[in-house]
């Protein structure tokens, strides 16, 4: 007899986490997002910035929270995109092609557009 389940009754969801479910533990690190951040609108993408002592920590840990429970990765050059149950991507690039800053894009399967947040060296005066 063959130990093979009957009926394709193997068949089985990846459990993993959707982007709301990942907004509470995103919050209590990163209060500010999204509602307290200066989003600005170019080409169909809202862009903003939070500045911190260590940027590239700081967007890894953001990323790390946003992607929490992902359901797959993929490896950049610079960074990763992970994807989670809902069909949100998360994506980290260590070094972005505009300024240089790290910054973590969020295709949020609920909304219509793509976040970007860049982080910056948090000037001390």
């Amino acid at each position: 007899m063959s130990g093979k389940p009957k009926c394709g009754l193997s068949r089985h969801e990846a459990i993993g986490h959707t982007f709301p479910e990942n907004l509470p533990g995103l919050h209590a690190e990163f209060p500010e997002y999204p509602s307290d951040l200066s989003w600005n609108s170019s080409k169909g993408k809202r862009i903003a910035t939070i500045s911190s002592d260590d940027p590239v920590a700081t967007a890894t840990r953001f990323a790390g929270l946003a992607s929490s429970g992902f359901t797959s990765e993929r490896q950049l050059p610079n960074g990763y995109v992970r994807e989670l149950a809902d069909g949100s991507h998360v994506t980290l690039r260590v070094t972005s092609s505009s300024d240089g800053s790290p910054a973590v894009d969020l295709n949020i399967s609920s909304e219509g557009h793509i976040r970007k947040i860049h982080f910056t060296r948090r000037m001390h005066g």
